[in-house]
């Protein structure tokens, strides 16, 4: 078993990791490594020249299933990228003043952002747009 974790992308590291369990099981000749992801770009484009070195050893250890959990839907991505404090000092009986960096990866869609504090609406709020 390969544990999840919430770090980046690893395709090459899981790979190399199912190769290593795929050697060390002998016992069991029909060998399925079923690969489930979203097919982002940023996950398999930088990892392209080790992923085709690893796949034919792959291809002749396993039966290789890819399924591509996002294949015919519009995939976005919304994040936060950074919060700062505007004047570099918050304080606690003051108003303070943030700004965030906030970015939309996919498709063209009408965004907010909208600020809360203590599960309620922020009173002032400047929001900006949302950037590509």
């Amino acid at each position: 078993m390969i544990r999840q974790t919430y770090a980046a992308t690893d395709l090459v590291g899981a790979l190399r990791l199912a190769l290593q369990v795929g050697r060390e099981e002998s016992r069991e000749p029909n060998k399925n490594l079923i690969i489930l992801d979203d097919a982002t770009r940023s996950a398999w484009v930088p990892q392209a020249n080790a992923l085709k070195q690893l796949g034919p050893e792959l291809a002749r250890m396993f039966k290789v299933t890819h399924y591509n959990l996002t294949e015919g839907r519009n995939q976005t991505n919304d994040a936060v990228l950074d919060v700062a404090p505007v004047g570099g000092l918050v304080r606690v009986k003051f108003d303070s003043d943030f700004r965030a960096d906030v970015r939309s990866f996919g498709r063209r869609r009408t965004q907010r952002v909208q600020w809360t504090v203590d599960d309620k609406a922020a009173r002032r709020c400047n929001s900006g747009p949302v950037r590509r």
